[in-house]
């Protein structure tokens, strides 16, 4: 047991490293930075090793303008989309995350790490929902809260979706 501790404490400090080191890299090598409305499109590379993805940052109201949650998406095979959620501390991990194309069927997903910026929730669209977010409005993302057990929902605009999508 405690060496499996350790081999999964090694793994994420590794990845920390890794991911510092990639994010330094991509910020140094990116060619393409533009916006779809409230979607913005990122790349990084040339030619075959060009990787795009696009991403909307939800930021508080007021003053503070602190971040509230960040969505990333990749085009995924056969007009899928893959990415991450990514939240910030405070939550209740054990409740997941909900989500809700403009009020259809609520989905929940799970937390998968915590991370010095935050915690991270996969999230993999299948080709209908990805059909459905580019003839939308919003995806609402439910998240709750460890004071009180209350949670509160953070409408993400899909102005520009289909554009940004397009444009990976």
């Amino acid at each position: 047991m405690r060496s499996h501790l350790s081999l999964v404490l090694f793994a994420v400090v590794l990845l920390s490293v890794a991911g510092a080191t990639v994010a330094q890299e991509a910020s140094e090598t990116i060619v393409e930075n533009e916006d779809f409305k409230d979607w913005a499109v990122r790349c990084s590379g040339e030619g075959d090793d060009k990787r795009c993805s696009m991403n909307q940052t939800l930021r508080s109201a007021g003053e503070n303008n602190d971040w509230l949650l960040r969505i990333e998406l990749n085009q995924g095979q056969e007009g899928t989309a893959q990415g991450f959620l990514v939240i910030p501390f405070g939550m209740d991990i054990n409740k997941g995350v909900s989500m809700s194309i403009d009020g259809g069927a609520r989905f929940n997903l799970p937390y998968r790490t915590c991370q010095s910026f935050g915690c991270v929730v996969p999230i993999n669209f299948s080709g209908p929902a990805v059909e459905a977010m580019k003839k939308g409005e919003t995806v609402e993302v439910t998240i709750y809260t460890l004071e009180g057990g209350s949670s509160f929902n953070l409408p993400v605009s899909l102005r520009g979706f289909t554009a940004a999508f397009e444009a990976l």
